[in-house]
C-alpha cells in the first residue's frame, strides 16, 4: 500500500461534488419548494412509514438495493445515472460535474457504517474516478474511491487530504466499506460482503455524526471511461428512521450558518432578493423581488410523529404587501408538506395545497409559532412564551411524518419598494 497526498485533481472534483450538494457556498441557489401560500410542490412518489429497529438518523436510514428501477425519495440524482437490472449504474461523462447519487439527508455514522457493492467498474488505465463518499463540507470528508487502477481510502479533517491506497482488484475489492467504532474510522474491502480486509484505519473525527452519503464519479475529460456500478447499500444494516424532531434545538448564537442548516433562496438566476444568514440570531432580509425567496433547511430528515418543531418569530412590525414568513415542515415527496405562515396580517395554517386556515395575526402573543402532532392530529399553534398555547388549526394527519426537512424563511410574492428585514431567534429553543 501506498500513503500520501490526494491528487490535486481528485480534491477539486470533490469540491465539485460538494458544491452539487450545496456545501460550498455557504448559501447557495436551489430549486425551491413552493411559493409559501402554497405549502407543496408536485413530485411523485410517498414516504415510507417501516418499522424502525436501527438508532435514529444513522446510516440504515438510507438503503438501497436499487431494484425497483426507480429513484427513491431519499436520493437526488444528477449527471449520468440510472437504476436499471437492479443497480444503480452511472457513467461519468465530466470532470467537473459529478454523476451521480447523493443523499437528501445528512446521517451519523457513529457506532455503525455505510456498505457497498460495486460489481462494475470504471475503465481502470484511465483517470475517471469512482466513489464512494461521506461529506460533512469541503475540508472534511471520508471516501473510497477508484482511480487509474488504484484504490484510494481518502480523508481530510480541515486540512489537505490524505490517502492510502493499494492496487485495484476488481474480484477482492468487489465491496466497500467505511465503518465507525470505538473512536476509529475503518476502510474496508471485501470479495463477497463478509469477509472484510482492512485498506486503513484513522481516529475519528468529531463530524462523522453529520454526513452526506454519495455514489457516483467523475471523469477525466469530456468523454466517457465506461459505467461504474453500485448495488446493496447498506443492505444488511438495521432499518433506522429519523430523530424526533424536538430533539434539534439551535438557539443560533453564533456567526454562520453552520452545517446543520442549508442556506437556500430563489430565484436560482439573476438577482436574488433575498440570502439567509445567521449571526445572533436568523436574519431573512427580504428585498421586494416578487417570486423570491430565502429560508434555512435543515440538513437532517426529522420524525414529527407524536413530536413538534417551533420557531420564536418576535413580533412582526415592519411588513410590506406581499411579504410573508413561515416555518414549514416537506417530505422527501416534496407534494407532502404543510406550514404555519405570517400573511397580510393573519397567522395561517396549511397542508399540501389546500386552503390555508388563518385568523388575524397578535403580535404581542404570537411570537412562538408551531407544528406538532399527537394521537393523530396536527395541531398548530402559537404561544406568548413557548410555555401557553392557542391553536391556529388543527387537522388529522393527512399523510407520512417520518422524514420530514425543516424549514424557516421569507418570501416576495409580489414587488415592493425597499427591504424587510426579520430575525427569528431560536429553533426548539
Amino acid at each position: 500500500m501506498e500513503f500520501g497526498a490526494v491528487p490535486t485533481r481528485l480534491f477539486g472534483a470533490l469540491m465539485v461534488l460538494l458544491a452539487s450538494c450545496g456545501f460550498t457556498p455557504a448559501v447557495g441557489r436551489d430549486g425551491g419548494s413552493g411559493p409559501v401560500l402554497d405549502a407543496a410542490v408536485d413530485d411523485a412518489g410517498p414516504d415510507a412509514g417501516p418499522i424502525y429497529t436501527g438508532k435514529c438518523g444513522s446510516t440504515g436510514a438510507i438503503r438501497d438495493n436499487f431494484d425497483d428501477g426507480a429513484i427513491d425519495n431519499e436520493w437526488r440524482t444528477t449527471g449520468m445515472a440510472s437504476e436499471a437490472n437492479g443497480v444503480l449504474s452511472v457513467t461519468p461523462n465530466s470532470s467537473q460535474t459529478f454523476s451521480g447519487y447523493l443523499s437528501k439527508h445528512r446521517v451519523d455514522l457513529t457506532g455503525t457504517n455505510v456498505e457497498v457493492e460495486v460489481p462494475q467498474m470504471l475503465d481502470t488505465t484511465s483517470n475517471a474516478i469512482a466513489a464512494l463518499y461521506l461529506v460533512a463540507d469541503p475540508n472534511h470528508y471520508l471516501a473510497i474511491t477508484q482511480v487509474h487502477g488504484k484504490l484510494n481510502a481518502e480523508w481530510a479533517d480541515g486540512g489537505g487530504a490524505t490517502d492510502v491506497n493499494a492496487t485495484y482488484d476488481p474480484v477482492n475489492q468487489k465491496w466497500w466499506r467505511i465503518s465507525e467504532a470505538s473512536g476509529k474510522v475503518t476502510f474496508e474491502i471485501s470479495a463477497d460482503g463478509a469477509t472484510y480486509s482492512l485498506l486503513s484505519t484513522i481516529t475519528t473525527p468529531t463530524w462523522v455524526n453529520d454526513v452526506v452519503i454519495a455514489l457516483g464519479g467523475y471523469s477525466d475529460g469530456v468523454v466517457t471511461h465506461g459505467t461504474v456500478a453500485y448495488d446493496n447499500l447498506d443492505e444488511k444494516l438495521d432499518l433506522a428512521g429519523w430523530c424526533k424532531a424536538d430533539t434539534f434545538t439551535d438557539n443560533f448564537m453564533r456567526s454562520s450558518v453552520g452545517y446543520d442548516w442549508t442556506a437556500r433562496f430563489t430565484p436560482t438566476t439573476g438577482a436574488a432578493g433575498c440570502i439567509p444568514s445567521v449571526n445572533n440570531g436568523a436574519h431573512f432580509d427580504q428585498s421586494g423581488i416578487p417570486n423570491s425567496r430565502c429560508w434555512l433547511a435543515s440538513g437532517h430528515g426529522y420524525d414529527l410523529a407524536g413530536s413538534r418543531v417551533y420557531a420564536h418569530v418576535p413580533s412582526i412590525v415592519t411588513t410590506k404587501p406581499g411579504w410573508t414568513t413561515f416555518l414549514r415542515a416537506i417530505s422527501d415527496n416534496v407534494s407532502d408538506a404543510m406550514l404555519i405562515a405570517w400573511d397580510t396580517g393573519n397567522l395561517c395554517a396549511q397542508i399540501r395545497s389546500e386552503t390555508p386556515i388563518c385568523r388575524p395575526y397578535d403580535m404581542a402573543k404570537d411570537l412562538y409559532w408551531r407544528i406538532g402532532e399527537a394521537g393523530g392530529t396536527l395541531v398548530f399553534d402559537a404561544s406568548p412564551d413557548a410555555t401557553v398555547w392557542t391553536p391556529v388549526a388543527t387537522v388529522p394527519v393527512p399523510f407520512a411524518l417520518n422524514a420530514l426537512e425543516i424549514q424557516v424563511g421569507t418570501e416576495a410574492t409580489t414587488s415592493f419598494a425597499g427591504t424587510v428585514g426579520l430575525v427569528v431567534s431560536g429553533y426548539n429553543d
